[in-house]
């Protein structure tokens, strides 16, 4: 692909993915204030309580669901240059992928270090919460967050970026994933890579010296379903546009339910969960619920248009941003507020408070990083 276009090709902008992300992004938000209303003000009930209270609030704070809608997002976005016969050398593919995630990524484990070094120890009564920010952190744990290497603990500074880093490591190399799905046609790639998913799916637990980079090779399998989407896009909108409104509205519903409860109903055959990983195996129900979200932002009249409303592009515009930094805020001020406000309050000022931090994070690091990336790019 090197020397094939000129550097300052640009994907196709499509709004309403930017806003579907950044709904997704303020559910995983919402999805971690549950949990930690879950564990204390319910701490006292059972675990049937528990269970019930995690499937009404589902829909506004589906948090791994969303992870996966990120990774189909990322494959369908970054293909469009290659689809379109416009790619990006490697070099800049890079660049931008190194400014747009990694640079970002550093500013908030930079401010996830510093909150944790300062802010620590067991301050509620959530076992869950406890995870994160109890003790100072070896720097050797550190050294694995700057280089994405090993099998390590990805959540103990800032809990959300565990998913960015099998993006990196996907990333790395998804020019080659994207020339091989263009060049077999992305149905073979996608075959070929659920045969790989559904193996981990069968035999993962068994390697647990190279379990992350073999997590990596199954989320591959969802940058590949986004190339699909986005390869199969007029034949998609062909479809779409015969379908009768009647069959519209149950099928909306049914990608809903694959996207918020199919993984759940899944996960609860215990049986099956001694044969195989049904958390794993899960998010391929989540898949098809995600993928088909897509496809009625894509095609939809209706959702298009509320989807690009201004309201919602602003929080797409911001939504890595919010995903990255959000868990930090939640993190320092229940340090420093619990026990001294109530705690409803402190889940809306939690709530409130990632949202602004979100945007000046954006105004501050991201845009200018993506910016860089930009002006860099031009020149190569």
């Amino acid at each position: 692909m090197e020397g094939t276009v000129k550097a300052s090709s640009e994907p196709r902008r499509l709004g309403q993915l930017d806003s579907l992300r950044g709904i997704a992004a303020f559910c995983v938000v919402l999805h971690h204030l549950v949990w930690l209303w879950k564990d204390e003000v319910l701490f006292d009930s059972t675990d049937r309580t528990r269970e019930i209270a995690g499937i009404i609030f589902q829909p506004i704070s589906a948090g791994h669901e969303a992870v996966i809608l990120f990774f189909i997002l990322s494959g369908l976005v970054l293909s469009i240059p290659a689809i379109e016969r416009r790619p990006q050398t490697y070099r800049v593919f890079i660049l931008r992928r190194i400014t747009r995630i990694y640079f970002p990524y550093l500013a908030a484990l930079l401010l996830a270090v510093i909150g944790s070094s300062f802010l620590f120890g067991n301050v509620t009564r959530s076992v869950w919460f406890h995870q994160f920010w109890t003790a100072p952190v070896p720097r050797s744990l550190l050294l694995q967050h700057l280089v994405f290497l090993g099998s390590f603990n990805m959540g103990v500074f800032d809990p959300p970026i565990w998913s960015l880093v099998h993006e990196m490591r996907i990333s790395l190399l998804f020019p080659v994933i994207c020339g091989m799905a263009i060049a077999i046609t992305p149905l073979r790639l996608l075959a070929a890579s659920m045969v790989v998913s559904f193996a981990f799916c069968l035999y993962g637990s068994h390697f647990h010296q190279v379990y992350s980079y073999l997590l990596s090779s199954h989320y591959v399998a969802f940058f590949v379903v986004g190339i699909c989407i986005y390869y199969y896009s007029g034949w998609v909108r062909q479809r779409f546009a015969g379908l009768s409104h009647k069959f519209k509205y149950p099928l909306l519903f049914l990608s809903l339910f694959f996207y918020l409860y199919a993984s759940q109903v899944l996960q609860a055959d215990k049986s099956l969960g001694r044969h195989i990983d049904t958390e794993l195996l899960g998010d391929w129900l989540t898949c098809i619920g995600a993928a088909m979200i897509i496809m009625f932002a894509l095609n939809s009249g209706t959702i298009r248009n509320i989807l690009l409303k201004k309201s919602m592009l602003w929080l797409g515009e911001m939504s890595f941003s919010l995903y990255l930094t959000h868990f930090i805020v939640i993190l320092a001020l229940v340090h420093l507020l619990y026990g001294r406000m109530n705690f409803i309050l402190l889940l809306f000022l939690c709530l409130l408070t990632s949202v602004v931090t979100a945007r000046g994070f954006f105004i501050v690091i991201e845009r200018p990083s993506m910016n860089l990336g930009r002006k860099i790019s031009r020149k190569l």
